[in-house]
């Protein structure tokens, strides 16, 4: 009897044991309320863990009247610590974890490339891009960069413009666009550089004798213009610039839509600007000894108009990349009336004044066509690069026909030529350059060369400059050694040879000898000159953290431009005679 007693007691307990289990339902979701899956639930006086599913949700047995303390982790999310009492046999507990931030430090990226840039190169440097190009635009490239040192410009009227590098221009200084020789009149001081600083990307001005590299010209230095960056992948992007100036009176505006797919991608600008006549603070100037009056203080016949159309495309490889640049740039502006033809004096102002806009005589067009093809190419540890350019700068000057010496009074109406065409310059250039950039232990070495040809020809009622053809060829090594982390040493050997040959011009009216005889005179004769030279430089970089030393030893040649080989005729812009 006393068994039957002791087993009925055991069975009523584990009946009174499992009628006191509660079951706990748990929810873990986020603060917005998404469910949480694979939160790490630990239930310490249980000592067990589970992790919910996809609905966040996790089940507990546990016993009607126990507390339990429960950690839910999660990595992204702050843990959470809760005690709870099961009540009742089944339970519900719902659970929101805060996402976990952290708080980085500041991280700065910082463009080294051009700090790099003005310490390994030999000569002294400046770098800018469009940026600094947008916040100084001026009226040309040249004059926006005129805000640097050591460049100056010499402005002809408000919208075109020539650069001097240490007070050196014209053919002493070489501009450089998409890597091939900008080739136009730049001998005469009142001929403007055909470029368009909306499509200028960066600018790289060289300040010193850079002919190692370019070429005899660059005696001076070099301004090196380089296109906009390329376009991203699969993307399709544009802009519109607009622009306007009180002291002439411009405006215009750029438009730029560009584009690329994997590989290929195109680029493209379309420039227009309008200005009149240059406002000045006085209300006269002087033009040599002789005072002029101005109306309103503005330089009559200074107004023009320019325009630029680019076009650049091509495919880019992992290893090959071949892009062709096309562009058209057109101007027609006018020469300050008081500074232009044999009399100051002798100009109509009335009829100048009536417009501030118009373009009247003396004016000049320029139309500068160019071509590039440039391309690279990278195996091993080499990098080939290579530029094949065509350009025609065609230039024509206007003016009011002026007799003096023998030249007729009254110009003749079978010459064949217009009477307001002063003068006419027709120039085709073919330009070819390679290098091959490759790395020799320590050694950077460049090897390359040059090759150009040039055909110019004239046409005008007045002679200056004659006719031409121009081969120019050169080929050069330039090794830059790394010494240390402070010190960069340079060498560079290069030779040149040139080939110029000038043709006859003779004058279309005959002047008058002593004894009553009369002749056409030869302004300027037949002349094929050969010119050969070795240039050499050495330097060296010293580069401590504060400042940058450098020191550079060598020698230049310049091969003579076919004005100071032949010129012989009378420059209406400054009134002089020059004579090569």
């Amino acid at each position: 009897m006393k068994k039957f007693s002791i087993l009925g007691l055991i069975l009523f307990c584990q009946v009174y044991v499992f009628a006191q289990q509660s079951q706990l339902i748990g929810r873990v979701k986020t603060s917005n309320n998404l469910p949480i899956s694979g939160a790490k639930v630990y239930i310490s006086n249980a000592e067990k863990t589970f992790l919910t599913d996809t609905t966040g949700q996790f089940l507990f047995s546990g016993l009607v009247g126990g507390t339990y303390n429960i950690l839910i982790t999660k990595q992204g999310y702050l843990n959470e610590t809760r005690s709870l009492t099961l009540k009742t046999s089944k339970q519900s507990l719902n659970i929101k974890l805060a996402a976990l931030s952290y708080q980085l430090a500041e991280v700065l990226i910082k463009d080294n490339r051009v700090e790099n840039r003005k310490k390994e190169e030999s000569l002294n440097v400046e770098v800018v891009n469009a940026d600094f190009i947008q916040r100084n635009l001026s009226g040309s490239l040249m004059k926006t960069l005129e805000r640097l040192p050591g460049i100056k410009t010499i402005g002809i009227g408000s919208g075109q413009s020539k650069p001097l590098i240490r007070g050196l221009g014209f053919n002493r200084v070489v501009v450089v666009d998409k890597g091939v020789k900008h080739e136009g009149q730049q001998w005469g001081a009142d001929h403007g550089l055909e470029l368009d600083q909306f499509a200028a990307g960066e600018v790289e001005i060289l300040k010193g004798a850079a002919s190692f590299v370019y070429g005899s010209d660059a005696i001076a230095g070099a301004i090196n213009v380089k296109p906009a960056r390329l376009p991203t992948k699969h993307s399709l992007a544009g802009n519109v610039d607009l622009i306007g100036k009180t002291n002439n009176n411009l405006y215009g505006t750029s438009v730029n839509l560009l584009g690329r797919n994997d590989k290929l991608f195109f680029d493209s600008r379309f420039t227009y600007q309008n200005y009149g006549d240059y406002r000045v603070p006085t209300d006269r100037v002087y033009v040599y000894d002789f005072e002029v009056p101005l109306n309103n203080n503005y330089l009559r016949n200074t107004a023009g108009k320019e325009s630029g159309l680019h076009l650049s495309t091509g495919i880019l490889g992992e290893k090959l990349n071949s892009i062709f640049h096309v562009s058209n740039v057109y101007s027609k502006s006018g020469f300050f009336a008081n500074a232009h033809g044999l009399e100051p004096r002798k100009v109509d102002a009335v009829f100048h004044d009536r417009s501030n806009r118009d373009v009247q005589l003396p004016s000049q067009e320029v139309n500068h066509f160019k071509i590039i093809n440039k391309s690279d190419l990278q195996f091993k540890n080499h990098r080939v690069e290579m530029e094949l350019g065509f350009q025609r700068n065609f230039r024509q000057e206007f003016s009011q026909y002026v007799n003096h010496g023998y030249m007729p009074a009254n110009y003749p109406t079978d010459l064949g030529i217009p009477s307001n065409l002063e003068r006419e310059f027709d120039k085709m250039v073919y330009s070819a350059n390679i290098r091959d950039k490759f790395s020799l232990g320590k050694h950077q070495l460049t090897v390359g060369g040059n090759l150009e040809f040039q055909d110019n020809t004239i046409n005008g009622w007045t002679f200056l400059v004659p006719s031409f053809k121009q081969f120019t060829s050169g080929a050069f090594v330039y090794d830059q050694f790394q010494l240390n982390e402070k010190v960069i040493l340079h060498g560079a050997l290069r030779y040149d040879h040139g080939r110029i040959n000038l043709r006859k011009y003779t004058d279309w009216f005959p002047s008058k000898f002593d004894d009553g005889t009369e002749e056409n005179l030869v302004r300027a004769d037949n002349l094929t000159r050969n010119f050969n030279s070795l240039v050499w430089s050495i330097g060296i970089n010293y580069n401590p953290e504060k400042f940058i030393f450098k020191a550079n030893i060598g020698k230049s040649f310049r091969m003579p431009i076919a004005k100071e080989l032949g010129a012989n005729g009378v420059n209406y812009h400054y009134f002089s005679y020059e004579k090569g």
